[in-house]
C-alpha cells in the first residue's frame, strides 16, 4: 500500500522533511514487566539514631535503556532520548529505625520499541526518601555498588533535620568529615541482599 503524505503550508512543512524513522522516536514505548525475571534483592534502609521520625519513608528503583542505538534520534536535535522507568518499592518499618523491602533487579523486558533492534534496560539505582517535614532524605545505592559492595552509607546534618521551611531534597555526604560539624551528624544505610 502507498504511503500518501500531505504537508500543511507553513506550519507543518518542516515536519514533512523529517525522516519518517524521527517519528518513532516521539513513540511512547509500550513497557512491560518481565515475566521471566529471577533476579530479586531484599533493601534495607536503616538510621543510625532510632530517635529520629520520618513519615512517609519511601523506595524506587530507577531503570534505563543502556542500548542508545535501538532508539531513533529524535526530530531536528539528533539526540537520543533513551526510555526511563521508575517503579516504586514499598518499605516496611521492620524496627524503629529500619525499613525493608524488595527490589526486581530484571523487572522489565528487553524488547524492540522502534524497529532497530531490542532495547535491554538495566538498572540505575535504588532510593530510599526519608520525609521529613518539607525536606527529602534521599539516599541512592547505584547499581555498581549494589552489585560489588551491596551497601552504602549517607551522612546528613542535623542542622539540615531541624530546618523546615523549604521544600528540598537532601542528599547527603558519603563522609561526616565533609561538614562543619561532623559529630553533630547522622546517617542512614542502605543495604542489598540478593534472595535469587
Amino acid at each position: 500500500m502507498a504511503l500518501s503524505l500531505r504537508c500543511v503550508p507553513v506550519v507543518l512543512s518542516l515536519a514533512c522533511m523529517a525522516p519518517l524513522s524521527a517519528h518513532a522516536a516521539n513513540k511512547k514505548p509500550d513497557i512491560k514487566l518481565n515475566p521471566d525475571a529471577r533476579m530479586t534483592y531484599e533493601i534495607t534502609a536503616t538510621v543510625s539514631d532510632p530517635r529520629l521520625s520520618f513519615e512517609p519513608v519511601k523506595g524506587f528503583a530507577d531503570y534505563v535503556v543502556d542500548t542508545p542505538n535501538c532508539v531513533p534520534l529524535t526530530r531536528f536535535t539528533g539526540a537520543t532520548i533513551v526510555p526511563e522507568y521508575r517503579a516504586p518499592i514499598e518499605l516496611q518499618r521492620v524496627a524503629p529505625n529500619t525499613y525493608r523491602g524488595k527490589l526486581t533487579f530484571d523487572l522489565l523486558k528487553d524488547e524492540d520499541y522502534y524497529g532497530q533492534g531490542v532495547c535491554h534496560w538495566t538498572l540505575v539505582a535504588v532510593s530510599a526518601n526519608f520525609y521529613r517535614h518539607k525536606t527529602d532524605f534521599s539516599p541512592a545505592l547505584f547499581k555498581d555498588d549494589l552489585l560489588s559492595k551491596g551497601s552504602m552509607v549517607r551522612y546528613f546534618s542535623r542542622k539540615s533535620y531541624a530546618y523546615d521551611q523549604d521544600e528540598r531534597i537532601d542528599i547527603g555526604d558519603q563522609s561526616a568529615s565533609q561538614y562543619k560539624d561532623p559529630d553533630n551528624v547522622f546517617n542512614i544505610t542502605l543495604q542489598a541482599k540478593k534472595l535469587f
